[in-house]
């Protein structure tokens, strides 16, 4: 029943994997198959490289904006922690510098990338990092 949406998520992948960047969303009626369709690709996804990431929108979860995304991408700082670690931590480092303690705060996975810029100090437990 859903060989439509399973082609469109596929073809967005082979496009990411040339080097563009996506994200999308499933959404759906309870039930409807979403959790199954995600789940159906994860496989054929990680046998070539790539990372997926869910998050179920739930009513507690309406209290917390952008409470998908954050948990994506903590996600993928699990995932890619043996991987690329060099390589991102170097990026991560660039990019953010003195504010990585913000970073920190947000997406307190990111410590497993850069365990030598967390301090006692910017460590936050997860729980109140969605608070930020």
């Amino acid at each position: 029943g859903r060989d439509k949406e399973e082609t469109l998520i596929t073809d967005a992948f082979c496009r990411v994997s040339r080097g563009k960047s996506e994200a999308f969303f499933i959404g759906g009626f309870s039930g409807s198959g979403k959790s199954m369709l995600v789940d159906s690709l994860r496989d054929r996804v990680k046998c070539v490289g790539g990372y997926v990431t869910k998050h179920k929108f739930d009513a507690m979860s309406r209290e917390k904006p952008l409470s998908g995304v954050i948990s994506a991408f903590n996600q993928v700082c699990l995932m890619i922690k043996g991987r690329a670690r060099p390589v991102i931590a170097k990026k991560l480092r660039d990019e953010f510098g003195v504010d990585f303690s913000l970073l920190l705060r947000l997406l307190p996975n990111v410590s497993v990338l850069l365990p030598e810029l967390v301090s006692p100090a910017t460590n936050v437990e997860a729980g109140e990092a969605m608070n930020v």
